[in-house]
């Protein structure tokens, strides 16, 4: 299926990691935090409905 829409994986770096430990501790949970990161340090633009993810300043769609 997400080859069907052209979806790639994103791979967790290095500078993903340094980035999650730059956050403010808004959110508690790792995973929500590091997609986080990786959308700002990556330019991307995240889709959720999570406002507390959405606090983090990154481009994002509310779901």
């Amino acid at each position: 299926m997400m080859a069907a829409h052209r979806f790639l994986p994103l791979p967790i770096t290095v500078a993903h990691a340094l980035a999650v430990a730059i956050l403010p501790p808004i959110h508690s949970d790792p995973f929500d935090r590091l997609i986080s990161a990786q959308a700002r340090h990556e330019g991307f633009t995240l889709v959720s409905r999570d406002r507390h993810v959405l606090s983090y300043g990154v481009a994002h769609i509310a779901a």
